[in-house]
């Protein structure tokens, strides 16, 4: 069995879990990732829209990662958990947690898409 994981977001006392959506809220969003069962020389890494904020490497041991983020209403976010071994195969990825305004699709129907 792989790593077991836990990965939430707190704003103003309210608890965000994966794949919550947390609309057009702007402020600091407190991450809290928990992590277990992992072999040693392993890293984890919390990601930002693709690129990793925050990294941490894993010895064998459980391990807490806390880290702080500034959104806003305007812009689009979305935050995830990423673990990796130390080859830098993935060992777990979570669901993200999203932030900011909720993007609409520019294309609606198949005809949009594709030109007739």
């Amino acid at each position: 069995m792989g790593p077991r994981v836990s990965f939430y977001a707190q704003a103003q006392g309210i608890r965000y879990e994966l794949g919550n959506e947390l609309g057009e809220y702007s402020g600091v969003l407190e991450f809290s990732a928990n992590i277990s069962d992992v072999s040693d020389s392993a890293r984890a890494q919390i990601v930002r829209n693709g690129e990793a904020v925050f990294e941490t490497t894993l010895d064998g041991n459980p391990a807490r990662m806390q880290y702080r983020a500034r959104v806003d209403a305007v812009n689009a976010n979305w935050f995830r958990l990423d673990v990796q071994n130390h080859n830098g195969a993935m060992l777990a990825i979570t669901n993200p947690i999203f932030t900011g305004a909720t993007r609409q699709p520019s294309f609606t129907t198949f005809g949009d898409f594709v030109p007739t």
